[in-house]
């Protein structure tokens, strides 16, 4: 067996070990872009093998290192078909549209500081307040965790942005980035599956990966705490980070400054001004366009 195949299995081994339970929820949700684009098969033969990995029995593979299913290849497609149905039903349609959307956005503000990044000559602090500029005015939508990592790739080292390097590889930025904006949409997911209530019980969701960029970005912005708000409100619960990032950003570009951005009427200002998905949509592709020129060799 191969290095990289003694790792996979020294992480499968651990999964079955400790009796985790696996879903496809994040999964599911990353591959509706592809679905609109046609490539049902292609999103199904994942789902397949994810459901060989999630269903096998667990004991024969720490005995002998194989997956055996313990039913026939009818009920993976059974299982797949319900999952992919999920696309078109009216209500999981519009929380696919919403992930969707802030996707976008999120995609959009990675975009934005990769240009000023690698586009500008100003100072860093300037080039902070560009990127909350942008937030602020453009977006409309100041998401704090990801404004946070977009800040500190202006003003420091980020490894999260390793794959948006300036370079002969500027042509793939946009791929990139993109899945940068997906990796933080995964964060998002498990702290909001960790903060609902389902039935009573409230699940501790991780994720396994081999990127330790992924792993960085917990320290860029910690949660000590959540804030669970009434059941009507629509949020299931509200993250308190660890570190003042209001004072943070104030270090950044200014105490007022920072008070003129991060308050209640801007907040209200901000959500009154939302650009529409399509909109936003627009944005991105001229963003990519922009970024592709701004990290490409000079």
């Amino acid at each position: 067996m191969s290095r990289e195949g003694k790792i996979v299995d020294s992480a499968i081994r651990k999964i079955f070990e400790t009796q985790l339970s696996t879903q496809l929820a994040f999964y599911v949700t990353e591959n509706y872009p592809n679905y609109l684009l046609g490539k049902v098969e292609e999103i199904k033969e994942r789902l397949r093998s994810l459901w060989r990995f999630m269903d096998a029995d667990k004991d024969h593979y720490l005995a002998t290192g194989e997956f055996v299913l313990e039913y026939d290849k009818d009920e993976i497609e059974s299982k797949v078909a319900g999952l992919v149905e999920l696309y078109d039903k009216a209500d999981s349609k519009k929380s696919f549209e919403d992930e969707l959307r802030r996707h976008d956005e999120l995609s959009c503000l990675l975009l934005k500081a990769a240009i000023i990044k690698h586009g500008s000559r100003s100072s860093p602090s300037k080039k902070a307040d560009a990127l909350i500029q942008f937030a602020d005015e453009v977006l409309s939508g100041i998401p704090a965790r990801e404004l946070v990592v977009g800040l500190k790739h202006l003003t420091q080292k980020s490894n999260f942005f390793d794959p948006a390097n300036a370079g002969l590889g500027a042509p793939k930025v946009p791929q990139k980035i993109n899945a940068m904006a997906w990796d933080l949409m995964l964060i998002r997911m498990i702290e909001k599956i960790n903060s609902m209530d389902q039935d009573g019980y409230y699940h501790h969701t991780f994720f396994a990966t081999f990127d330790w960029r992924l792993v960085e970005l917990h320290d860029d912005y910690k949660i000590k705490a959540r804030l669970f708000p009434p059941r009507e409100w629509k949020e299931p619960s509200f993250p308190i980070p660890q570190e003042n990032y209001l004072e943070y950003m104030g270090n950044l570009v200014g105490i007022e400054r920072s008070k003129a951005v991060f308050n209640d009427f801007a907040t209200k200002r901000r959500m009154s001004q939302r650009p529409s998905h399509e909109q936003i949509k627009v944005l991105k592709s001229e963003l990519e366009k922009e970024a592709i020129a701004a990290l490409s060799p000079k």
